[in-house]
């Protein structure tokens, strides 16, 4: 009981500290700067270039995409496809 008591109360006062500190890294090509406590959303460099690829895809008649409008018309289109992670570096 007494070690589950000291694990709480360790966690108590670490976990304000560990919340408030200031990130110094979240990736190497991402900076860190002091905004005013507001939100900082930029791309993951890495993972954007890391997952980049060219697709030609069919686009036929009836398809979501042309009555979003999305493509001009049916046919074959060449499409460049990426995964995005979004980085918040600011405190917001």
């Amino acid at each position: 009981m007494k070690h589950i008591l000291m694990i709480v109360v360790a966690f108590v006062l670490v976990a304000p500290a560990a919340a408030l500190a200031q990130r110094t890294s979240v990736s190497r090509d991402v900076p860190v700067y002091n905004n005013g406590g507001l939100p900082d959303l930029s791309p993951d460099p890495k993972r954007f270039v890391s997952q980049m690829e060219i697709v030609d895809r069919l686009f036929a008649e009836g398809d979501c995409e042309l009555d979003e409008g999305s493509v001009g018309g049916t046919g074959y289109r060449r499409l460049l496809r990426f995964d995005t992670v979004l980085i918040n570096s600011g405190d917001g």
